[in-house]
């Protein structure tokens, strides 16, 4: 069967045409639409459907139904069915840009349902994490959970009247009149956070009241109608807030005889409302309103006027009135009238009989519902065009930027503005050179399918005709080919489609090379339909619309949003299908689908071992998360444009609890930084230390080891350090157990020395018992060693010393070190001893000092017995004892006891003690040459000695010769010279 002709369904609306597509027929057996609270997401999205509780029923039909939230897509398919309690009050029902129900409950509380995914685990951080407990997420049905929020002090203690739900958040008004803007938690799901891990839940903001100065004794101020304007589309770039107030207090009926407050707007006036500049008023008269509509692009309103019974339309900063309708002459309110019917009847606009809702269609017009189930589009001029539905079934209208979608019992119907490109080609009677175009394409195609009445000389006088209309329209032929790609792209049906792009396509073909026409936006408007009509589909119920979706050429917003739409529906292979015609990335789309086949497998584990054994069901959980590992990382790789990270996916699993899953992905995940730190979140301590080495990365190392060191004792640490494996983790395979043991004694060591680094700067305590449990006696006496020089308490330098000299004697091949290190702790026994006898009167500090300098403190103090005592007790020889006499004389300048250490009777010093060279050296080092020379002219051979003394003098001379050359030439050559006797007396 044929499509209809397009304009068989558009009726005029002053110089335009308007169309009512049926989009659906709808089987979910509701035949009263009037009897539900009815919500509807933009842009083709969810239907929420709940019984309105100020409707009344008639008792056995439905009366014993429970009642329940129940969740449709646009083409009528149950998603979801909610129980609900009936104490439970809905002050407000939509949805938020990711599909999530949104329902404010009149005690000031938002539950955010999140559909078609079950309810994610929590991890044990959740307590001390900055989440909430209200924000965590509770199940409600196996695919179905929901957040919950609070509103704020204000809408909890006095609770909400009514709500409205945009993409982006909920506007609330409070029982105290005031307004409450929420915005929802921005949670990146693509990303695979956990629950615990979401950012700090958004705060309610509290408006600005609109009557600040108003009597407090008349109770709160409630507006008369009241409606908003996102940021998106206001002009202050901040939500407004648009309202009617409540109608001024007489002044008269206060009893109290006070002076009633001024008033703070004036009667029949509107208000705009924002975080901004406060409460602005309008300064109207016609008020007060019962309706007030922004247009979708925030430009325009439509007022409900209360009194008058009109539709006003006037600008957004009301300079111009565009138009007036009169609402008595609508049948539908005429019938509600004739009926009696109250203006305030449940589900209608307060003050205006009959009229249930007003909304815009697209930014040119406003669509009327009535309770007579009719349909009134008012135009720009006043125009009006009417749609009559069953009286029974009840309408509920849904506004869109491009049109509005009308919901009745059984169809589910599209109003829409007939774009200028497809009036231009389908307009009867149209001369427009793209009317020619397709109708010479059609022409054309007529003798492919056998001709329109079998004849031959048909075919010849069609294909004559279509060359002469092709040549009637040569010079506006690039102009229509656009005409008829712009009315393919807003036409629904394939078969016009089809033939629209056709024509597009012959056009394409008879222009000449150099007008250059460039065919990108044929191609991807082609491109872009066939995903449209994919989409379209009764299966997948997504009515979208050229206009929401596919956007101008070049645009792909829209495109990814409806990838978001279909993937959160979990038609993943719809998505990724059209993530490929596209070219756009598909990780999203692996992300969530990963994450859906966790959780089910996940439910179907748990179900399943409810009726097996444990043991039984491990296995097979074991099996379970192999196979689903192996198929994740099958169809990720399989994609050659994805860069999915599959720590995000094993996080998912991991707070499902498949820590073994969770594992198993992290295995297959390139980057360490990304694979590490879930390791060690899920206390797979020695795998992230391995991955971490692995990595060659030194920060990413000492991360893992801080982190391990906070949370493990110290026995466990060094096991999981010195061994950051398991034994089973080659399983029973030798070959593969010899082949990675080098590589990981490598790794051991590298994670060891790092570990050395840190604890040598920052805790040493660490160190000492890194060398105790690896049985390094040697490195421990090293340490000991340092300890005992940096350390400033003498006991714990000499237990240090000892702890060295004792780790040193059990190794044969350091005994001698063990010595020495034995008399640096006598030594410092001996120096505490000393300071012990000094008092403490820091004269000398004698801890730390060498055995030298110990023994020349002790001579510069006059110690001779102590000096004496620690001579023998150390052995000391001759000439290091002579040393530190004559070095402690030379200090304290006394060059008389320094004579005094010579042998009496002008007898020569022990070569063992240094001879005269000794004592020669310490005098030119401090300068004092003049004494210097006291010595070398007794080493001289004394005149008429006759050679006494013999080689003993010469070896003396020989030496000091060789010392005085080195000297420099004004200080050596004097007492060279007197040394051989050439000098003067």
């Amino acid at each position: 069967m044929p499509p209809p002709h397009p304009f068989l369904e558009c009726s005029p609306l002053a110089s335009v045409f308007y169309r009512k597509r049926d989009i659906y027929s709808l089987a979910w057996g509701h035949s009263d639409l009037s009897h539900f609270i009815v919500a509807a997401a933009s842009n083709g999205g969810y239907v929420a459907l709940t019984r309105d509780p100020r409707r009344l029923i008639a008792l056995g039909r439905g009366a014993a139904v429970k009642p329940k939230v129940m969740v449709y897509t646009a083409a009528g398919q149950l998603v979801e069915s909610i129980p609900w309690d009936p104490s439970n009050r809905i002050a407000g029902i939509g949805f938020s840009s990711n599909d999530e129900l949104a329902i404010v409950l009149d005690e000031g509380i938002l539950r955010l349902y999140t559909l078609q995914a079950p309810c994610p685990a929590t991890t044990s951080t959740t307590a001390s994490s900055s989440s909430t407990p209200e924000s965590l997420p509770t199940p409600v049905t196996a695919t179905c959970f929901y957040t919950q929020h609070s509103l704020g002090q204000d809408a909890t203690e006095t609770g909400v009247v009514e709500a409205r739900i945009w993409q982006h958040g909920v506007v609330a008004l409070t029982g105290g009149g005031r307004f409450v803007d929420f915005r929802f938690p921005s949670v990146n799901h693509d990303e695979g956070l956990l629950w615990d891990e979401y950012s700090r839940p958004p705060q309610p903001q509290l408006l600005p009241h609109f009557a600040p100065t108003a009597n407090t004794q008349l109770g709160p101020q409630i507006p008369t109608a009241w409606s908003f304007v996102p940021p998106t589309s206001s002009a202050s770039g901040v939500l407004e807030i648009l309202l009617s107030p409540p109608p001024l207090p007489d002044p008269r009926g206060q009893s109290n005889g006070t002076t009633p407050p001024p008033p703070a707007y004036e009667a029949g006036t509107l208000l705009t409302l924002d975080s901004i500049s406060a409460c602005t008023d309008a300064r109207l008269s016609r008020g007060p309103f019962s309706s007030i509509s922004p247009s979708p692009n925030g430009k325009l309103l439509a007022l409900v006027l209360q009194r008058d019974k009109k539709l006003w339309v006037v600008s957004a900063d009301f300079q111009r009135s565009l138009s007036e309708f009169d609402l008595t002459e609508c049948e539908g309110y005429q019938e509600a009238v004739q009926n009696g019917e109250e203006a305030a009847q449940a589900g209608s606009i307060a003050g205006v009989a009959g009229l249930r809702q007003a909304e815009w269609c697209g930014n040119n017009t406003v669509a009327l519902a009535f309770t007579n189930a009719s349909v009134v589009l008012v135009g720009p001029f006043g125009d009006s065009i009417v749609y009559n539905y069953s009286e029974t079934s009840g309408v509920h209208l849904v506004a869109e930027s491009d049109g509005v979608r009308v919901l009745s019992a059984d169809r589910h119907e599209l109003i829409q503005k007939v774009h200028e490109a497809t009036a231009m080609v389908f307009r009867p009677g149209s001369s427009d050179p793209a009317a020619l175009l397709l109708d010479a394409s059609e022409q054309l195609s007529a003798p492919l399918s056998g001709g329109r009445h079998g004849d031959k000389s048909g075919d010849k006088s069609s294909t004559t005709r279509a060359d002469e209309a092709l040549r009637a329209i040569s010079s506006s032929l690039p102009q229509a080919v656009d005409t008829c790609i712009t009315a393919a792209s807003h036409e629904w049906e394939p078969a016009w489609q089809r033939r629209l792009l056709r024509a597009a396509a012959l056009g394409k073909s008879f222009l000449d090379a150099g007008v250059g026409y460039d065919s990108t936006r044929f191609v991807e408007t082609s491109r872009r339909l066939r995903v449209l009509n994919a989409v379209r589909a009764y299966e997948i119920g997504v009515p979208a619309s050229w206009e929401e979706f596919a956007g101008e050429e070049g645009e792909v917003d829209g495109m990814e949003a409806l990838v978001r739409r279909l993937t959160a529906r979990n038609h993943h292979l719809l998505a990724l299908r059209i993530a490929e015609h596209l070219r756009l990335r598909p990780d999203a789309i692996l992300k969530h689908w990963a994450r859906a086949k966790i959780a089910r497998s996940t439910a179907a584990a748990s179900a399943t071992a409810a009726g097996t054994g444990a043991s039984r069901t491990a296995r097979g959980a074991h099996g379970d998360d192999a196979a689903l590992c192996s198929l994740i990382v099958r169809n990720f790789t399989s994609r050659t444009h994805s860069s999915v990270s599959y720590s995000s996916i094993a996080s998912w699993a991991y707070t499902a609890g498949r820590v073994r899953l969770a594992t198993r992905l992290l295995d297959h995940e390139p980057r360490a930084v990304d694979q590490v730190p879930l390791l060690l979140k899920m206390s797979q301590d020695r795998r992230a230390l391995e991955k971490s080495v692995e990595s060659g990365d030194t920060d990413l190392v000492w991360h893992v080891l801080l982190k391990l060191k906070a949370q493990l004792g110290r026995g466990e640490f060094f096991r999981v350090v010195q061994r950051p494996w398991q034994e089973d983790d080659d399983g029973d395979d030798p070959g593969k157990k010899a082949a990675t043991a080098a590589s990981r004694r490598a790794y051991a060591s590298l994670a060891v020395s790092l570990l050395e680094v840190y604890a040598r700067d920052f805790d040493p305590d660490l160190l000492r018992d890194l060398y105790f449990t690896d049985d390094r006696r040697l490195d421990s006496a090293i340490l000991d060693l340092e300890f005992s020089t940096t350390s400033s308490d003498l006991p714990a330098r000499q237990s240090h010393l000892s702890s060295a000299s004792k780790l040193l004697s059990e190794d044969k091949a350091h005994s001698t070190d063990s010595k020495l290190v034995d008399e640096a702790s006598r030594l410092l026994a001996f120096q505490a001893q000393l300071e012990k006898e000094d008092g403490g009167t820091g004269r000398t500090p004698w801890a730390g000092l060498s055995l030298h300098a110990t023994l020349r403190h002790l001579f510069v103090r006059q110690w001779p017995k102590k000096a004496e005592k620690l001579r023998s007790d150390f052995k000391v020889s001759e000439r290091a004892y002579q040393a530190a006499r004559i070095d402690a004389a030379v200090s304290r300048r006394d060059w008389d006891g320094l004579w005094a250490l010579l042998p009496a009777n002008g007898a020569r010093p022990s070569a063992a003690a240094g001879g005269y060279e000794a004592f020669v050296i310490k005098l030119v080092q401090a300068g004092q040459t003049g004494q210097a020379m006291r010595y070398v002219e007794r080493a001289s051979p004394l005149p008429g000695s006759g050679g006494a003394g013999g080689q003993a003098e010469k070896g003396d001379k020989t030496r000091l010769r060789a010392l005085l050359g080195r000297l420099p030439p004004n200080v050596g050559g004097q007492m060279l010279a007197r040394l051989d006797g050439r000098g003067g007396p």
